[in-house]
């Protein structure tokens, strides 16, 4: 290929930036560029094959300067204008002329600015912005009102884009957005009516007396928006141009409005409340231009839906309150807090726009979340002992050990530590006092110790004889013999300098109070979906609504929907049946989305207990309760009512519980061992059955005895051994190590069966341990136990029916009685993680860390009656040291490079076993599928070069030892070097 076009090009810019003072600054900047132009980099095929003019001119503005300065008047305005122009060098609708000849051939100049225009690529943006217009509030002003001018602010902007191309016709995108707010916040004074009435400040009528309020909200703020937006595309037929293709239009016109408020109305109940609502403004269909001879009409049609605030899309609000009960006003109490939160939540979307015949209605949801909390703080209530509060003050703790993993491996060991308090030193009391012969004088020393020595001379340091009474540690009595005036007192005693036996008796009482703090957490959130719902919201979500009387027959009257309580996110399970009551529901019958209702319930109990200072125990309990209901709400017209179908209940259960009594056994290796807890539950069936029975009376109707047995299986009739409801506390009973006759026979046990799970934890320093203190820098223990009984899930049972005497009689293909929910299975697990964890710190900067985890997992199944034991035991033993100062050199070509830092080693090895354990009720055989042992080896050096870049030697061994033939044993083996730099800290 020959003769390329390698004719070049030019381009150019310019920019003009001139400031109006302090009114703002306007900006003109222009650019051209000509076909052919390109960077040097670019090759022939790359430049520009087009020439491009381009004009740009933006203006910011403060119009408020117009105004006097004391009137404060902020009016910002920004004005765009922009337009570019490309005019193509090859005519578009023939590619291989160039577009100056095809205008030359053309026939008439008409032709010719035609083919011109519809070839160009033009783009031309407007927009005109007038943001946050206000009024500054004055600065000398010191209170604020609702009506202050400042609270007030306004926005409006204007954006249009217009396109048009070969391609394009016109492409025209208008955007318009105006926005009002009002925004009012005080900080109002707290007004107290009775804190000058004497009479109610003592007592419980102090809680009268402390009575208070704020006459005004602390923020109100509203805002509402109107954003409009017309898009209008107009496609050019080039092939035929006779032909003109509809055009395409995209409208959207929305209200949205918002609304706050935060109004604390006493010191301890505060109030907050949100909402939002979204309105769209439906406008005609097809285009809307002023020249149209139609558009007054489309106008009117557009500002009657305005006026009427749009068809509202979407609405939600929410409430917060927060109440802190003021029982520790109470001086009695005081060691005592109470706290109440609410939360509820509102929200209504409306229903697809369908035909006049169908009426899908809208959707309706609400929702609640009450939270009780309440604290103790015991130690408060032992400082108002003052025995109890000296206590506190001797034992309180002085500092804990942090301990780092690099500390136990040789990290770093500068850290603070609790210096041990030096020996008390005696200390004098002295005092001038006249005596009299055979009359008890009483001296206050408050030395803190019985043992002192008391001297007692004349002015002429003569001693004076008498007799001697120490009434306590700060307390003497000093009888005479002579009178003496003027005499010298001294007393001398080491303060803290008590007996053994005062001082076991302290550390008694010290560990009898160790319960520091009692906390407990209520918590109940629920939520209920409706659709089908028909009113629309008008004034915060609610209003009056009449429905149709021949949909509804003699529902005619008005009624406030949807009513207060369901607007504050109260739960109530018939509101449903209400809403159809009100006539709220729509009949038609193409509805088939479901009424839903959810409900949990959670209580979480604790304490801390510190019986010695650094040795702390958590201890904890918890139950949770989760329902969902489901069912369908259809109108009948045969009935003209409604009636509910295909209820459905599903959930989840979960319950802190005791199962130590069986948590330690001899797992074996590969061999399957045998299960105490098994056998007792096997046992257990049969008391279980017989207590389930026993709750029943004789029903002739049924053809039930509750003492008649099967004399196939020995159990009462209805409740076989493989019955749902005998094997759950069967189950419970043999492994939590209880009396299978006071077990709860309930699938859920209630809060009164919930069991304490606990954290031990030691952290701190062993200098005032004899014998240790010389060995140890520091001593970590650590021993945590969790165990919980779990329900995964459960679904109503469709064949389950209760009769009036509180029991179902439909029984299943084993002849059991069927429960009122499906259970899959059941779940014990407990974990000691760890059982026991003993971090040690030496002197010498040797470290030594030892650990035993055990884990287990317990698995019900009612599909096969059988039980899966997931079993785990692990144990680790860590030593590490630190070499300070050890210096490394490195060698390169050119030069070395010394190092003088601390090298960290540590070591670690770890003896694991897994296994799972098949155990089959009714085969009654036992059978391990899966577990292995496992023995790992992990070592490490770590040097650090500097402060940001570390060196790093690892070996890693791990091997592997299956259980079962199912898999081999492996070794895995890694070892290496890595180096880690720090780019921030």
């Amino acid at each position: 290929l020959t003769d390329f076009d390698e004719s070049g090009g030019w381009a150019a810019n310019a920019r003009l930036t001139a400031r109006l003072a302090d009114l703002g600054s306007v900006t003109v900047a222009g650019r051209t560029r000509s076909s052919g132009f390109g960077s040097l980099s670019q090759n022939i095929n790359s430049r520009q094959l087009e020439d491009l003019y381009e004009i740009d001119v933006a203006s910011t503005l403060e119009l408020g300067k117009f105004f006097p300065e004391k009137a404060g008047v902020r009016l910002p305005l920004y004005y765009g204008y922009s337009r570019s122009v490309a005019n193509p060098k090859y005519n578009p609708l023939e590619p291989d002329i160039e577009m100056n000849e095809s205008l030359k051939r053309a026939d008439s100049r008409d032709l010719r600015d035609s083919l011109k225009l519809i070839s160009q690529d033009l783009i031309t943006r407007k927009s005109i912005n007038f943001t946050n217009v206000r009024v500054e509030p004055q600065r000398e002003k010191t209170k604020t009102y609702l009506w202050d001018p400042e609270n007030f602010a306004v926005s409006y902007s204007y954006n249009e884009i217009l396109k048009r191309n070969i391609n394009t016709e016109f492409n025209l995108d208008k955007l318009y957005r105006g926005m009002f707010s009002y925004n009012y916040s005080s900080r109002s004074k707290l007004i107290q009516p009775f804190n000058n009435v004497g009479f109610l400040k003592k007592g419980p009528l102090k809680l009268l007396g402390d009575f208070n309020f704020y006459p005004v909200p602390a923020q109100i703020s509203y805002r509402t928006d109107l954003t409009r937006r017309y898009h209008e595309i107009q496609t050019r037929n080039v092939t035929n141009p006779d032909f003109i293709l509809p055009a395409t239009y995209e409208k959207d016109f929305l209200w949205n409005r918002f609304f706050d408020l935060r109004y604390d109305l006493t010191r301890s109940l505060k109030v907050d409340f949100s909402s939002m609502g979204v309105s769209r403004i439906d406008e005609p269909e097809g285009r809307i231009n002023r020249d149209m001879d139609e558009y007054q009409m489309l106008k009117d049609s557009i500002m009657t839906n305005l006026l009427s605030l749009g068809r509202p899309t979407l609405y939600n609000h929410n409430i917060n309150i927060n109440y802190t009960v003021p029982i520790n006003r109470i001086k009695l109490l005081n060691f005592v807090s109470s706290s109440v939160r609410y939360q509820g939540t509102y929200n209504w979307q409306a229903g697809p726009i369908t035909a006049d015949t169908i009426r899908l209605g809208n959707r309706v949801e609400n929702s609640r979340n009450i939270q009780l909390t309440g604290n103790v703080n015991l130690q408060t209530l032992y400082n108002k002992v003052p025995y109890f509060q000296e206590l506190n003050q001797k034992f309180r703790r002085t500092g804990r050990g942090r301990y780092s993993l690099s500390q136990r491996y040789g990290g770093d060991t500068t850290r603070d530590q609790a210096a041990e308090p030096p020996p008390a030193e005696e200390k004098t009391f002295e005092s001038t006092v006249n005596l009299s012969a055979g009359k008890p004088l009483a001296l206050a020393h408050k030395l803190n110790t019985k043992k002192v020595r008391v001297v007692v001379v004349t002015t002429e340091g003569e001693p004076v004889k008498g007799s001697l009474n120490i009434v306590d540690v700060n307390n003497i009595e000093f009888t005479p013999v002579t009178d003496v005036r003027q005499a010298k007192v001294t007393i001398m005693g080491k303060p803290g300098d008590q007996s053994f036996m005062k001082d076991l008796l302290d550390l008694t009482t010290r560990v009898l109070i160790g319960v520091r703090t009692l906390s407990v957490n209520y918590s109940i959130n629920g939520g209920t979906v409706l659709p089908g719902y028909l009113p629309e919201p008008r004034l915060f979500g609610a209003g009056d609504y009449s429905p149709e009387s021949n949909m509804f027959g003699g529902n005619s009257g008005s009624s406030f929907a949807p009513g207060m309580p369901f607007l504050l996110g109260w739960q109530n399970y018939n509101f449903a049946k209400r809403a159809a009551s009100k006539g709220w529901v729509t009949t038609d019958s193409l509805l088939n989305m479901p009424y839903l209702v959810t409900k949990n319930e959670r209580i979480s109990l604790r304490a801390m207990i510190e019986p010695l200072p650094d040795l702390r125990i958590d201890i904890t309990a918890d139950r949770s309760f989760s329902k969902n209901i489901s069912e369908f709400y259809n109108y009948d017209p045969r009935e003209s009512d409604f009636f509910a179908n295909s209820f459905t209940e599903t959930g989840n259960f979960s319950m802190s519980t005791f199962t130590w009594g069986t948590a330690f056994f001899a797992m074996g290796k590969g061999d399957v061992h045998r299960s105490e807890a098994f056998e007792n539950m096997k046992e257990y069936r049969l008391i279980v059955a017989k207590r389930l029975a026993a709750r029943r009376v004789a029903n002739p109707v049924f053809n039930y005895d509750p003492g008649k047995v099967n004399p196939e299986t020995g159990f009462p009739e209805g409740y076989g051994p493989n019955s749902v409801e005998v094997l759950v506390p069967a189950f419970l009973a043999a492994y939590q190590n209880k009396d299978p006759h006071s077990v709860s026979l309930s699938l859920f046990p209630s809060i009164k069966f919930i069991r304490p799970n606990w954290r031990i934890q030691y952290e701190g320093m062993v200098s005032k341990i004899p014998g240790l203190n010389k060995i140890m820098r520091s001593l970590n223990f650590t021993h945590v136990y969790r165990s919980s009984y779990n329900i995964g899930s459960f679904l109503t049972n469709l064949n389950y029916y209760e009769q009036s005497d509180g029991f179902s009689y439909v029984r299943d293909i084993a002849n059991n009685f069927i429960t009122p929910f499906d259970f899959n299975s059941v779940n014990i697990m407990e974990t000691f993680s760890p059982l026991i964890n003993l971090d040690i710190m030496w002197l010498s900067d040797f470290t030594t860390r030892g650990e035993l985890k055990r884990s287990r997992n317990l698995t019900l199944s009612f599909a096969n009656n059988q039980i899966i034991e997931v079993l785990s035991n692990e144990y680790t033993v860590g030593a590490g040291y630190r070499f300070t100062n050890m210096d490394l050199i490195i060698k390169t070509k050119s030069s070395q490079r010394s190092y003088s830092n601390d090298l960290n080693l540590r070591a670690d090895l770890s003896y694991r076993k897994n296994k799972t354990v098949l155990r089959k009720i009714v085969e009654n055989d036992d059978q391990i599928t899966a577990g292995q042992s496992a023995f790992t080896i992990k070592t490490t050096a770590d040097y650090m070069l500097s402060d940001r870049f570390q060196l790093r030697l690892f070996f890693d061994k791990i091997l592997n030892n299956p259980f079962t033939s199912l898999s081999f044993p492996t070794s895995n083996t890694n070892v290496g070097v890595s180096f880690r730099f720090t780019l921030a800290q």
